[in-house]
């Protein structure tokens, strides 16, 4: 007589259907939290340069505002991701010459080489 030995479990993939309803029943329940971090987090944040002045603010009832005047503009660097290269969006940093540490980033801006160049021109053009 032969001894028999087998030991198993179902495979994965028979639990496919109940796999994929839980995944999209994650997405569909968390999903709507991330989309309404997006959508305050861009309404929070606001950069301008105008008047002479470049300046980012933040926040709804407890506003942040960092400002440089363009005059005191020292200079203007432009970094992008992988991600941001693909998207057409970077990061202008823009220091200021006199105020030591005086910086604004304005983060994932759309045609940020565009605005840097105006603002490089605007410093080379006060610099003469």
């Amino acid at each position: 007589m032969t001894d028999i030995s087998y030991e198993a479990k179902p495979v994965w993939r028979a639990y496919w259907p109940s796999i994929l309803l839980g995944i999209a029943t994650l997405i569909f329940s968390i999903g709507p939290f991330f989309i309404l971090w997006a959508v305050f987090d861009r309404r929070l944040k606001r950069y301008t340069v105008k008047e002479q002045k470049a300046e980012a603010c933040q926040g709804i009832f407890r506003k942040t505002s960092k400002s440089i005047e363009l005059e005191n503009l020292q200079s203007v660097e432009l970094t992008r991701t992988a991600k941001q290269k693909l998207l057409g969006i970077g990061n202008l940093t823009l220091t200021a010459k006199e105020s030591i540490g005086t910086e604004i980033i304005f983060a994932d801006i759309s045609k940020p080489a565009a605005l840097k160049k105006q603002l490089d021109q605007f410093i080379s053009n006060s610099g003469d």
